[in-house]
């Protein structure tokens, strides 16, 4: 199945959310509205912005950006917040090159009550207030490292007098064997001071907000888990618990409880994904009232399965134009150990990847620049370490693979039909930096056109690597 993910959507509504929660203090009206997630993933896992890679959890923390999947993504996002309260986002992200990302954003909360006057009796009038932040963000990553920080505008409106400023936000998360932990500072910066006031006398409060979280993906079993603490200045703190499951490569439950300083919620989501289209959906049982979220996000470039958080956050870079003939290898030169792990199939049976993997494998021998262990001998050592190499599609598992293998680089990728297109994806993992050494794709409207496309993406293969 191709579906792909948001970058653009993703650091939209990172700094949108952000923004939104910056505008109001935490004992004016709206404040709780205003600090809970733009992102419809993370709503639905009770707030735990921590892990996964979908990047509308920047907003939590800048650095999520960085673990983003694909190329870059647009996405929308709406919701409802009890009845009062509407919220709208706009934004994105691209990936300027394979550890650098940036991305921008636009969010508006409104929020519509009935006048009443000094004595409290209905004037049979509305009060409007609305709340609006738009910002740029960027974030860099390094092999078990990432960090963000995120600029934006933010203004809040109540009747005719406005209130606006400029606040940031920064974050950092580390990742290792599965495990992702995250702290984030959000709303750093001076008051909002309104246009009217002098700033002694007007402004708004933006509240100081930090955010610790830790996450775990067990990839055999498609299964997320995490936890995480959030405390804005002068309120007391929360901590969201949430439950990510993937049954297939296009579809995602997600439940959790987040909790409030009177009272707790329930929430649930689910994720669908159909060829490089996302919907997300999201909603909050709160003692108060049901909340709902809702975002479409569609990906510029990338792949579908990099939607999913069993996909690898390496995007794929622009494959090599011209498919040159392999070069013959030197007299003596020493042949690469290579090895291809079994390769997600989407939109397909899973026998027609394994059948693509083994046509790669033979034509790779035909280069004569590698070494490659054979899936009778693959199978059988990995067998003998209980190894289970299902969804082993990200870096970090590649090099566990490879180890095991005793290789020096291991090819992880995907096979899958898109409309009427086959299409093959790789990346190929130096076992011992774990990082990306090459990545590449063939495609073909039929099996004897993706057989050639095989055969030169194995030629330009040989011609990269060293």
């Amino acid at each position: 199945m191709s579906a792909r993910r948001p970058v653009f959507l993703a650091a939209a509504a990172i700094a949108i959310s952000q923004a939104a929660s910056a505008v109001t203090p935490a004992d004016q009206p709206g404040a709780i509205e205003l600090s809970l997630p733009l992102s419809v993933r993370q709503y639905g896992m009770g707030g735990v912005a921590t892990g996964g890679n979908d990047v509308l959890r920047a907003w939590s923390n800048p650095a999520q950006l960085a673990a983003m999947s694909s190329q870059g993504e647009g996405a929308l996002v709406g919701g409802k917040v009890l009845e009062e309260t509407t919220m709208f986002g706009l934004g994105g992200g691209w990936r300027l090159m394979p550890d650098l990302a940036v991305g921008a954003m636009v969010v508006r909360y409104a929020f519509t009550m009935d006048g009443v006057d000094g004595y409290g009796d209905p004037t049979n009038t509305t009060v409007e207030q609305s709340v609006m932040g738009a910002g740029v963000l960027a974030a860099y990553r390094t092999e078990f490292l990432r960090g963000g920080v995120a600029f934006r505008y933010v203004a809040e409106k109540i009747v005719d007098t406005t209130a606006s400023g400029i606040a940031a936000d920064a974050g950092v998360q580390a990742t290792f064997m599965g495990a992702t932990l995250g702290l984030a500072a959000r709303n750093l910066g001076p008051n909002l001071v309104a246009a009217d006031e002098p700033a002694e006398v007007g402004g708004v409060t933006t509240p100081l907000e930090i955010r610790a979280g830790v996450a775990y993906r067990y990839e055999p079993l498609r299964l997320g888990a995490g936890a995480e603490f959030s405390k804005v200045v002068e309120r007391d703190g929360r901590i969201g618990l949430g439950l990510e499951y993937w049954p297939v490569e296009f579809l995602g439950l997600r439940a959790g409880s987040s909790g409030l300083k009177d009272a707790g919620q329930l929430t649930f989501g689910f994720s669908a994904l159909w060829q490089g289209f996302g919907l997300d959906y999201g909603v909050a049982l709160h003692s108060t009232g049901i909340n709902h979220r809702l975002a479409l996000s569609y990906a510029l470039a990338g792949t579908a399965a990099a939607a999913s958080p069993r996909a690898a956050e390496t995007p794929r870079p622009e494959p090599v134009a011209a498919a040159a003939p392999a070069p013959a290898p030197k007299p003596g030169a020493k042949k690469l150990n290579i090895a291809i792990a079994e390769l997600g199939a989407q939109n397909i049976a899973a026998g027609n990847a394994a059948v693509i993997a083994d046509m790669l494998r033979g034509e790779l021998v035909k280069t004569g620049t590698f070494t490659v262990v054979e899936k009778q001998n693959m199978d059988k050592i990995l067998a003998e370490h209980s190894f289970q190499q299902t969804g082993c599609t990200s870096e970090e598992c590649a090099v566990k693979l490879g180890k095991l293998l005793n290789v020096q680089r291991m090819v992880v990728g995907s096979f899958g039909l898109m409309i009427d297109t086959y299409m093959l994806n790789i990346r190929v993992v130096n076992v011992e930096t774990g990082e990306v050494a090459y990545a590449d794709s063939a495609e073909g409207k039929s099996v004897p056109d993706l057989k050639g496309g095989v055969r030169e993406l194995a030629k330009r293969m040989a011609s990269q690597l060293r």
